[in-house]
């Protein structure tokens, strides 16, 4: 099953492959190759987005999904849970205090957290944070603990230093970004969500995008299933990319609206993937100084300058 968001259905967020500069067959073929890989499989669903120049080039979503418990066709209006690509949005949350002024690399996480130094964790600053050296990878922060502001702030504080802060690069999956959203919504005094929402959302006029889900929203919401046999160590191997299998211990916190709502800094916006290209577009237009002006073109050339490229990533090997 599919149902794509293209210039035939009269859908004017779209304006199609050749008003971006995109070869339409080529844009079909991801498309096809996307519908063709999905194929027979149940409870398994995927959407695509294409932008160029600011505009969509394509919109499609593929297969079906369970939807509070009902297993349904996957539409344009279905939200998903992007990850990890919530850890591009928590930084560039921050990117817009560090340019303002109200935060700098160079400060400390606790000068803005209290007891976070315990541990040895004392010589970790904000760039640490945002670049994966902060020297606390495996930190990681109980579901339990989420709502609870003065038990997230306990178990942060208590986190031990592994390495010296700067020293390697180790993707931190989890920890860094708690502690940078601890740091965000005590200079701004609100939450991280309300923070996304007022000053990103809202001037790239993004609708479908949210770091804590509301509950009228919770409808539109793809729950997370596991489906198929999980990878063999054989094949693992031949991926040459050694990371732990999906915990399927944490699916109910997935699903669970109380914890959606809360929005966790790392893995927890839920939106539709031409929300996520209209931001990634946004950092180009800034860039290229024709954009909505959230960031300026001056930061974002140092935000995406790379640091310490002779760091090796521990799980690729890269």
């Amino acid at each position: 099953m599919s149902s794509r968001t293209l210039p035939s259905t009269n859908d004017p967020s779209v304006a199609g492959p050749e008003a971006c500069g995109l070869d339409p067959e080529r844009v079909d073929e991801l498309l096809d190759a996307t519908a063709a890989a999905l194929s027979g499989t149940s409870a398994c669903a995927s959407q695509v987005a294409l932008a160029r120049n600011g505009d969509l080039a394509a919109f499609a979503t593929f297969g079906e999904a369970f939807f509070m418990g009902q297993l349904r066709p996957a539409d344009a209006h279905s939200l998903f849970c992007v990850y990890s690509v919530t850890k591009v949005i928590t930084s560039a949350a921050s990117w817009i205090l560090l340019q303002e002024g109200a935060l700098q690399l160079k400060d400390r996480a606790a000068d803005h957290i209290p007891g976070f130094a315990a541990n040895g964790k004392g010589g970790i600053r904000v760039e640490h944070l945002l670049t994966h050296q902060a020297g606390i990878p495996s930190a990681q922060l109980d579901p339990l603990d989420w709502p609870d502001a003065e038990a997230r702030l306990e178990r942060i504080a208590a986190w031990p230093l592994e390495w010296e802060p700067g020293s390697r690069f180790a993707y931190h999956d989890s920890s860094s970004m708690w502690v940078l959203r601890e740091i965000i919504e005590r200079i701004t005094g609100c939450e991280l969500g309300a923070f996304v929402s007022e000053r990103i959302s809202r001037p790239l006029g993004l609708t479908d995008l949210y770091l804590g889900l509301p509950s009228p929203e919770m409808a539109r919401k793809a729950e997370v299933v596991c489906t198929g046999a999980p990878p063999s160590d054989e094949q693992r191997e031949r991926l040459g990319i050694h990371v732990p299998a999906f915990p399927e211990h944490m699916l109910p916190y997935h699903n669970d609206p109380a914890r959606i709502a809360l929005g966790w800094p790392s893995g927890g916006v839920i939106a539709t993937a031409a929300a996520i290209a209209r931001v990634l577009q946004g950092f180009i237009a800034d860039l290229e100084d024709r954009g909505s002006g959230i960031w300026t073109a001056e930061f974002l050339r140092n935000a995406f300058t790379p640091r310490n490229p002779d760091f090796i990533d521990s799980m690729t090997g890269q």
